[in-house]
């Protein structure tokens, strides 16, 4: 009996660790006010950061790490660095892209929700440990890569 209370506990332990929240919704589905086309129209610059003919823009609702110089410490840097060649890889192996853009950054970059075959970029690179859900718009902190 005990040992089965044991590994009763021990399954809802693994189950709880192993959850993660829910994709965001797709505010592109049925939306006339969304880009879509093929993914590889749009180029990764960073995890947080893309372009499309020309122009840079934000992904809204998420932080990843930062690369040299821009890094607060070495292991933000190393980590920015993965977070570059998997969203890369992530772009590449995806089909469809949406873009919906919301305002501008304070560096005059746009703002947008991005996903890929329906799901938010963000989300993608978060599963991976490689992205934190932040709310730019209520003024939060970024999330620190560096503790």
């Amino acid at each position: 009996m005990r040992q089965s209370y044991r590994l009763g506990i021990f399954a809802v332990f693994l189950a709880a660790a192993s959850c993660s929240a829910p994709p965001p919704e797709n505010l592109c589905d049925e939306n006339p006010e969304c880009l879509a086309g093929r993914a590889d129209a749009v180029r990764p610059v960073d995890g947080d950061t893309y372009q499309l003919q020309g122009r840079r823009f934000r992904l809204i609702g998420y932080d990843s790490p930062e690369t040299s110089p821009h890094a607060e410490c070495l292991a933000e840097a190393d980590l920015g660095e993965e977070t570059v060649s998997a969203v890369q890889e992530i772009f590449r192996d995806a089909d469809q892209v949406q873009i919906l853009f919301r305002g501008v950054d304070e560096y005059g970059r746009g703002r947008a929700h991005v996903y890929l075959d329906g799901v938010h970029v963000g989300h993608l690179l978060e599963q991976r440990g490689l992205a934190q859900r932040w709310n730019e718009d209520r003024s939060e902190a970024k999330p620190s890569w560096c503790e």
